[in-house]
């Protein structure tokens, strides 16, 4: 099947908008010596001047430029040489007139002094010089602030940080800079002919040059880049095409080495949920410093054999093994599930079917925000929408959670409104009241809050009595782990 394509330049224009849309990335301090290549965040300036005090760029005679008058080869002017000065000497006194200092390349003239006669152009002398050269004001001097003065740029923010940017820096006395934490940039080479460099060979195959030389540029360019590689092969493709529709989005922690939570949406006639709910409450979590992804999961006719909960396990999994990489502590995570995200991380918390299965570690705890503890009033509305052999009831809406509790299930943070109309639909009682019973019954570590007035789908909450619900989760998440 032909495939549309675009320009480079629409192709161009499509990334460009999509990177727009995206937030600012966090930024972090690093010493000057890692930051080269890395990008400013902020308007670098210099905070004094540089030099800081006029200085001789030569060895030679700090002078009064009226004492060389007449100075010549057959003429030379001979006057006593009162002071020494090197480079990290302070001038302890004015230059006299009619004397002469003895200065080194990069030493502080002298007060009064207003020019330096290099060496060369006398006899060298120590206790007196004599001088064969005649010289105007100002003359071999470096000026303070004559390199840069305080106050003037150095890099603008957004600058790729060059060894020149490093090393005014450096001279300003400035230890760190300020720099955006590096993106994390995927690349996808896809076709079933690729060789990974190191597989043996075999006829009709090619060795995957343009991804690995792709990435190599990327990290040259200061990306981390996660590279990995997809075959076209139909047959390998439709043995699972439901799969397509599982996506994991992702949000890392500033610092690294954070807690990271999964967040599932609720509505269950579609793939993922409501995404723009899980993305508002990812970002609160990413505000609070955790690393979140959240999971677009199959659901509605693609919900058999278990497909919700494959699609989380393959996620857990996938983090876990790139635990590094993601800059994620593996253990101690959170699964944070709306309606019925609320229940598929529900179900993922009973070892037989959730997490023990996918052989991940135990859930840290458990959010659940007006979660589904079972589809029992609802299974005819379902048959008759979408359930027409029944294989779904059996293999998904089959599950009541209240009954999967026991005293070592994960902590739980749960809450619900009781003016809720989809849990009312469901039978109320059923249903939040059901699975707050069970986790008291079995001594499960859980809190939970009741709102008088707070329907469903309302995310966050904000606007309405269940605001903060999230702050008070993440609290009782930081108690329990």
């Amino acid at each position: 099947m032909k495939q549309p394509f675009c320009t480079p330049a629409q192709a161009l224009r499509r990334v460009l908008d999509a990177a727009a849309a995206l937030p600012v990335p966090a930024t972090e301090r690093v010493p000057l010596d890692d930051a080269c290549g890395r990008i400013a965040a902020r308007d670098l300036c210099a905070r004094m001047d540089q030099p800081p005090f006029d200085r001789s760029p030569l060895d030679g005679y700090a002078l009064h430029s009226a004492d060389t008058a007449g100075a010549g080869e057959k003429t030379p002017v001979t006057l006593p040489v009162v002071m020494k000065l090197y480079a990290g000497d302070a001038p302890a006194a004015a230059l006299p007139a009619g004397c002469a200092a003895r200065i080194m390349t990069g030493a502080p003239l002298p007060p009064g002094a207003d020019c330096v006669l290099m060496q060369e152009l006398t006899d060298g002398g120590e206790e007196q010089v004599r001088i064969y050269a005649q010289l105007q004001p100002n003359a071999n001097v470096v000026f303070r602030g004559e390199d840069i003065a305080a106050g003037a740029p150095i890099a603008a923010a957004g600058t790729v940080l060059t060894p020149a940017h490093i090393g005014v820096l450096a001279g300003q006395g400035i230890p760190d800079a300020e720099v955006f934490c590096p993106l994390t940039v995927g690349v996808l080479a896809t076709g079933s002919e690729l060789l990974e460099a190191g597989e043996a060979w075999a006829p009709g195959k090619i060795y995957d040059a343009n991804g690995i030389q792709n990435a190599a540029r990327l990290r040259q360019l200061g990306f981390a880049v996660e590279r990995t590689h997809c075959s076209d092969d139909p047959e390998e493709i439709a043995a699972q095409p439901s799969r397509d529709h599982a996506e994991l989005y992702y949000f890392p922690a500033d610092p690294p080495n954070a807690r990271y939570a999964v967040v599932l949406s609720g509505n269950a006639l579609y793939y993922s949920g409501e995404l723009r709910g899980g993305v508002s409450t990812a970002w609160e979590l990413h505000e609070q410093g955790y690393a979140v992804f959240v999971l677009r999961y199959r659901i509605g006719r693609e919900a058999g054999n278990n497909a919700p909960m494959d699609d989380l396990g393959r996620a857990i999994q996938f983090i876990t093994a790139n635990a590094e990489t993601f800059g994620v502590q593996p253990e101690g995570y959170a699964l944070l599930g709306y309606s019925s995200g609320g229940q598929i991380a529900g179900v993922f918390g009973d070892a037989e079917k959730g997490w023990q299965k996918y052989n991940v570690p135990k859930p840290g705890a458990l959010l659940l925000a007006y979660p589904i503890n079972n589809f029992w009033l609802a299974k005819p509305a379902y048959t008759a929408l979408l359930d027409v052999d029944d294989w779904m009831q059996k293999h998904y809406y089959d599950y009541t959670l209240s009954k999967l509790i026991a005293p070592d299930y994960p902590p739980v943070f749960l809450w619900y409104g009781k003016s809720d109309r989809i849990l009312k639909l469901f039978g109320f009682d059923q249903q939040g009241p059901a699975l707050q019973s069970a986790l008291e019954i079995d001594g499960v570590p859980h809190e939970e809050k009741v709102y008088e007035d707070a329907g469903h789908g309302i995310g966050i909450g904000l606007g309405t009595e269940a605001e903060g619900w999230l702050n008070a989760a993440v609290a009782f998440w930081k108690k329990v782990t």
